[in-house]
């Protein structure tokens, strides 16, 4: 066994900390996420420098390293999972119950980041809803704990400097991966011809191995020589350290969801965590302040802690229906959190670590039997939605059924299917919706209408962000020859000038630009207008922002047709303000939509008067809600007034 590190315990609370920080919704913590990848160095030198240690004491046996791991994870791990199944079979919504379900079966088998991968976005409020949201970095860490001991068996064999080499082949492999996979094809010339500085593959996202095993083998690399900087003096060491406790900090604290994430950029953290590693192993500042007995203790705790404060987090935010946790609460909630970690850790995982205290004749069945509930809860509430659907009425079924995802993809379906040229040899109507999903929406809204006479309907994504971007084709670089290291502004100029340069674009009868708009991007609307005139596009209309208020199906249950259709929501000033803005740049140009769906005081409806949700997340609308929409645009003299004089705009 290595000698223990006490500092390396204060490097665990500081993760775990800004880890559940983060997920609490604490003001400040935005980057706190990256906790995770200062877990997953510290992981990667653990365990290399106990696996050396065994290979330089002829100890090193596959079976006696997984048997550790065992009983170092499993026990907590799985007592959390059957824990939180069994409280969401009687209190989750029966979707999320399903979800739920479906995560718990990946995560019996160390693949929740797969099934995870793809489907949830982690800086999402469905991620924070989630109860086990979080348990796809334990996925990537048991995967890392069966393959690398594999892998380091028959590497060493061929010497320390091979084996050092080829991890250091595969971090880099893995880091470039993370950053640029996205601008890679299959055929020649095998690279997209616009390449952007950061675009993940769908298979080096968020949650893959593919994109996080660098982050692993950097604490795997150090292990091979941890005493590098010994001879340093204390001073510089200490130096080093603050430093690396500085690149973390900045990154808990400057980092955010829209942080272009894992790549370049997640090299602070991990780098911030190798020199702490590296520098805090001796008597300096640092590692006294990493060594304070408080910190000593949420680091032995921070296993438990990691996994117990998700679940209390996500089920608040379901039993409330609220994203927005209170501070008050939220502190409650995380106390909560120390003292059952405090007890799992006492009590679970301390014992179940000594196979003295909980010999293999008792362990072993034990987690065999939990496991097998865990399996049945997760596939009996995949298979049954839970007792809240069985015991439901039609209504209330409804409500429960409403799924985010199945509703997203008719968001998006027509939208995406129609993104390319027009068919100039027909003589039809040519309309053409930018956007981003509100400019889905819109498209929707007008595939919906019955009074357009055989109209071509086409979409080019044109995100909300990337408005504020617009710059005047007479000044400057135009969007085809920007380029910018900023993944945001690069992206964005790659769809401007997708934009301009399409064909829709240019030969469209009449474009309608539909975003989720920020107050930046409206400013600059006036300035997209003469863009497109300058190119031949004159009759071009901007869509204002809508919104529905929060939409919580659970709230509606048992309540009568008359109290749902009394629901409404009225626009916040800051949504006000922006369609202000965008009346103001754009004039006669300008479609209010909240102008024509809610009252003269701008009390906007949340239900058809069928009884069905406009929306079902407050900015996207349900295919019920798009038919509304398209009725009562229909029936607006100025939606009309934009199609005057326009060529085969024929009303059927």
């Amino acid at each position: 066994m290595i000698l223990y590190r006490p500092e390396i315990d204060g490097m665990r609370a500081i993760s775990v900390l800004s880890v559940v920080l983060y997920h609490a919704g604490i003001t400040g913590f935005s980057g706190g996420y990256v906790g995770v990848d200062v877990f997953f160095v510290i992981s990667g030198f653990l365990i290399t420098s106990l696996l050396l240690k065994d290979w330089e004491t002829k100890e090193y046996s596959l079976v006696n390293f997984w048997a550790r791991r065992a009983r170092r994870i499993l026990p907590a791990f799985l007592t959390v999972l059957l824990l939180s199944a069994i409280y969401a079979w009687f209190f989750l919504p029966p979707l999320t119950l399903v979800k739920l379900g479906e995560l718990l079966i990946a995560s019996i088998f160390f693949a929740a980041n797969f099934w995870m991968s793809g489907a949830v976005n982690y800086f999402s409020p469905e991620a924070a809803n989630s109860p086990l949201s979080h348990i796809w970095s334990l996925a990537v860490e048991e995967q890392f704990y069966l393959l690398f001991p594999l892998f380091l068996l028959f590497a060493l064999r061929a010497g320390r400097k091979l084996t050092v080499s080829i991890l250091l082949g595969i971090l880099v492999f893995s880091l470039l991966f993370a950053q640029w996979s996205g601008n890679l094809k299959v055929s020649y010339p095998f690279v997209d011809d616009y390449f952007y500085w950061f675009a993940p593959s769908a298979f080096s996202d968020f949650y893959l191995p593919t994109g996080r095993a660098w982050e692993l083998l950097v604490g795997c690399i150090l292990a091979f020589s941890p005493k590098m900087l010994d001879r340093l003096p204390l001073i510089v060491r200490d130096a080093v350290a603050a430093i690396g406790l500085a690149m973390i900090g900045y990154a808990v604290v400057f980092y955010s969801g829209e942080t272009p994430y894992p790549g370049f950029s997640t090299l602070i953290p991990v780098i911030g965590a190798a020199l702490i590693i590296l520098g805090a192993n001796n008597e300096g500042i640092i590692n006294k302040l990493l060594t304070l007995k408080p910190m000593v203790f949420i680091g032995l705790i921070s296993y438990s802690l990691y996994l117990i404060h998700q679940p209390l987090l996500g089920f608040y935010r379901t039993a409330t229906f609220e994203h927005d946790i209170p501070v008050t609460m939220a502190g409650v909630l995380i106390a909560a959190s120390i003292v059952l970690s405090y007890a799992s850790w006492r009590f679970i995982e301390q014992p179940c670590r000594n196979p003295k205290r909980v010999a293999n004749r008792y362990f072993y069945p034990a987690l065999g039997v939990m496991t097998v509930l865990c399996l049945s809860l997760g596939i009996a509430s995949k298979v049954t939605a839970g007792p809240r659907m069985q015991n439901a009425s039609e209504q209330d079924r409804y409500f429960l059924s409403i799924d985010d995802e199945v509703l997203g993809e008719y968001v998006a379906k027509r939208f995406s299917q129609n993104q390319g040229p027009f068919d100039l040899s027909r003589p039809s109507l040519k309309v053409l919706v930018v956007g981003d999903s509100h400019g889905q929406d819109f498209a929707n809204v007008i595939g919906e209408m019955v009074a357009l006479n055989q109209v071509q309907l086409r979409g080019v994504v044109l995100d909300n962000d990337c408005t504020k971007y617009v710059k005047p084709l007479s000044q400057g670089e135009s969007p085809s020859t920007a380029w910018s290291i900023d993944h945001e502004e690069q992206m964005c100029n790659h769809q401007l000038q997708k934009f301009m340069e399409a064909q829709s674009t240019k030969t469209a009868d009449i474009i309608f630009i539909a975003q989720q708009w920020r107050e930046k991007g409206a400013m600059v609307a006036d300035v997209l207008l003469e863009n497109l005139k300058t190119i031949g596009a004159e009759h071009v209309v901007i869509v204002g922002k809508k919104r529905f208020g929060p939409i919580r199906p659970a709230k509606y249950l048992k309540k009568s047709y008359e109290e749902l259709q009394a629901l409404v929501h009225k626009p916040k000033p800051d949504h006000v303000k922006i369609n202000q803005i965008l009346a103001e740049k754009t004039g006669a140009r300008f479609l209010d939509f909240v102008h024509i769906i809610c009252t003269l005081d701008g009390a906007c409806p949340v239900f058809t008067p069928e009884g069905k949700l406009i929306s079902y997340d407050g900015g996207h609308l349900t295919q019920e809600g798009a038919i509304y929409v398209s009725e009562e645009l229909s029936a607006e003299p100025a939606f009309w007034a934009f199609f005057t004089h326009l060529p085969n705009a024929q009303k059927r």
